[in-house]
């Protein structure tokens, strides 16, 4: 059996405003009670990769409080492990860091690098997948690098500064460029990549002589363009949940509030994992009303709730109305107060004077981390 190890990659990931002020994108809470790369991480899990790396671009403390010993996601920690990849000096010089530097600063890492295999994947990539099905057919092919991708006409309006390629009859990689939003159906990259390892060291050793400024994303480019390695193709035609701004976190979110969203999302025997908290299951009070909503573990509901996502340990008192919202942990809704369209970071209370809060399904309203 060929030895795969695997990148969680953070870096590129986008913006969510305030929800990315001061954590990473993939510590953000998703659905209650995930953060937004255990998905990506129980993809490598379930697919039997005990060695994962986590590219951290900054705000590494929110990734280490969220993994914490990362054994959630490492089958075998005896042989495996999860590692946060972490360029210290990498703020200092923000136009120079990127994914490849950061390896780069972290030397050591590279050289125990051992396997035949490696897989790159970002955590914006909502989807359940099993690697060993790329895996196949890359070594089936006989090329250094497999890209995949999926057919999407929706070009438009997302996946913009992505890359769209085009394929040669033999499935390689014949053109790659960015999506300017002229066309609205193509071929687009996902950013996710299998590398034979000899040819992933030598592209990270090889990128001073090309651009300090080029990541993987980039080499990756660059080769295709040069043709110094057979970029090979897979096509993702499964269910995908992208994420490139705060209203796809939104919309994602309510979108698997639905049930045959939801069913394509979690499937039998392939479980996303998260760092457990050991918290009491939900309690709902007498008069407590629940509507088509992910309720987290340790949450207090003594009100009504409808097509919302409550969290850890949110507290929603008698005659408090939630309605179309997203409640992060810690979150405490008072008395009588009425949420449409809203989003709390954690620690917020929600009270005073004013008790009717609302925002739009185009614009959530979002109360930040701590406020009252």
């Amino acid at each position: 059996m060929p030895v795969v190890n695997a990148l969680l990659n953070l870096f590129n990931s986008p913006s969510l405003g305030a929800l990315t002020e001061k954590r990473n994108f993939g510590s953000v809470t998703f659905l209650g009670r995930y953060g937004l790369a255990d998905v990506m991480l129980s993809n490598f899990s379930n697919s039997g990769i005990n060695r994962i790396g986590i590219l951290v671009d900054r705000y590494t403390q929110s990734m280490r409080n969220h993994v914490q010993t990362g054994k959630t996601f490492i089958n075998n920690t005896k042989i495996g492990g999860l590692d946060i990849i972490y360029d210290e000096q990498g703020n200092l010089k923000p136009q120079l860091n990127n994914d490849i530097s950061d390896l780069t600063a972290n030397i050591s890492y590279m050289e125990h690098l051992f396997c035949d295999y490696l897989i790159v994947a970002p955590s914006n990539m909502l989807m359940t997948f099993d690697f060993r099905k790329m895996l196949k057919e890359h070594i089936k092919s006989g090329r250094s690098i497999t890209m995949m991708y999926q057919h999407r006409s929706d070009l438009k309006k997302r996946f913009l500064d992505s890359n769209v390629i085009t394929l040669n009859e033999d499935g390689s990689v014949k053109t790659i460029k960015r999506n300017d939003g002229e066309a609205n159906e193509g071929d687009v990259s996902l950013e996710i990549y299998i590398f034979n390892n000899q040819t992933f060291i030598d592209m990270v050793s090889e990128q001073p002589t090309v651009s300090l400024k080029y990541g993987i994303k980039e080499m990756v480019a660059h080769y295709i363009k040069k043709n110094k390695k057979e970029v090979g193709s897979y096509l993702y035609d499964g269910y995908l949940l992208p994420i490139f701004s705060l209203e796809d976190y939104v919309e994602s979110s309510f979108t698997l509030l639905e049930y045959e969203n939801s069913r394509k999302f979690f499937k039998k025997n392939w479980p996303i994992y998260t760092t457990t908290h050991d918290t009491p299951p939900a309690l709902y009070g007498a008069i407590a009303e629940v509507k088509n909503s992910f309720i987290a573990n340790g949450a207090v509901i003594n009100g009504k709730v409808e097509n919302s996502i409550i969290s850890r340990d949110v507290i929603v008192k008698e005659d408090a109305v939630i309605k179309n919202s997203i409640l992060f942990t810690n979150t405490v809704v008072e008395k009588g107060v009425k949420l449409d369209y809203v989003l709390t970071d954690k620690k917020v209370v929600v009270g005073g004077n004013k008790n009717n809060y609302k925002g739009t399904k185009k614009q959530m309203l979002v109360i930040k981390q701590g406020q009252k």
